[in-house]
């Protein structure tokens, strides 16, 4: 409802930049907004690359994002960095990443994460990402959902 403020950061956005805000602020939800959010939404899909790390760090230090109590990550691989112009995509660590996030956010804001593709739906996976999703929910104090 209208209580409610949000914005919409995809990553990557491409190969040349890691992630793209939909509006680059918190804007109050409006049955309007809603629309416009699903529209935004529509067109994705998966670019190979996750630049997990990149795009928590904007969200959680940049001044347009302070208010954001809760965050939702949505993701379907585990962090990998990314080569400018190339779709070359490093693994980055993810217990690297978990340490990042952690010290960066500070207990601060709840991020809770959503794990999408069949990897995710086993509640006793030990895949990585899933593990690393899991976590990641937990050291923030959010929920982990996969579907």
């Amino acid at each position: 409802d209208d209580s409610y403020k949000i914005d919409i950061v995809i990553f990557p956005k491409s190969p040349e930049k890691d992630f793209d805000a939909l509006y680059n602020r918190l804007k109050q939800v409006t049955e309007d907004q809603k629309y416009a959010i699903y529209r935004h939404l529509s067109p994705i899909f998966a670019r190979n690359c996750t630049p997990t790390r990149s795009v928590l760090e904007h969200v959680l230090t940049d001044p347009a994002y302070k208010d954001a109590g809760t965050i939702t990550f949505l993701s379907d691989g585990l962090p990998t960095t990314s080569v400018a112009g190339s779709t070359d995509c490093p693994q980055d660590p993810y217990r690297d990443v978990l340490s990042f996030v952690k010290g960066l956010n500070k207990g601060k804001r709840v991020i809770n994460t959503i794990g999408v593709g069949k990897d995710y739906r086993s509640k006793t996976s030990k895949d990585p990402k899933v593990v690393f999703m899991k976590e990641m929910a937990k050291q923030n104090k959010g929920f982990y959902i996969g579907f």
